[in-house]
């Protein structure tokens, strides 16, 4: 496959339109369609923007590389929103997540750590990093 015909493969398969794949990447659809006809070629500043949304080296996009992540429009688009992120504001989102995974998980099937409540009600999975004083509850 060509350049072109990789990432038209990449933005279908993230079930995206050339305009949305325009809009979140900053490269004119105009553009963006020449490049995926073929009709002009991907500048090196424009592969690497793609690699980094599609989350795939340029190598994959330069067919040099068979091995593809495959990831649904909601993970690429959390991926892409994250690294947009300070790195205050992405701390918060992966407290935010090692939570949920504690509360969705099966209670009997995971260890789980919380703060006592005199410090705070703070929690997270066994290997978190707390300040405080923690126990186990299995």
């Amino acid at each position: 496959m060509s350049v072109a015909s990789n990432i038209a493969y990449l933005r279908k398969n993230f079930d995206m339109t050339q305009k949305e794949l325009s809009e979140r990447t900053g490269i004119n659809q105009s553009v963006l369609s020449r490049i995926e006809n073929g009709t002009r070629p991907v500048r090196d500043d424009e592969l690497k923007i793609f690699a980094d949304f599609f989350n795939v080296s340029t190598d994959y996009l330069l067919d040099k590389e068979t091995t593809v992540a495959e990831f649904s429009r909601d993970e690429t688009n959390l991926i892409y929103d994250y690294r947009w992120l300070d790195s205050d504001s992405k701390n918060l989102v992966l407290g935010m997540i090692k939570r949920l995974r504690v509360i969705s998980s099966p209670k009997s099937n995971k260890s789980v750590i919380r703060q006592n409540s005199e410090n705070g009600s703070n929690f997270g999975v066994v290997g978190g990093n707390f300040d405080s004083n923690v126990t186990v509850r299995q």
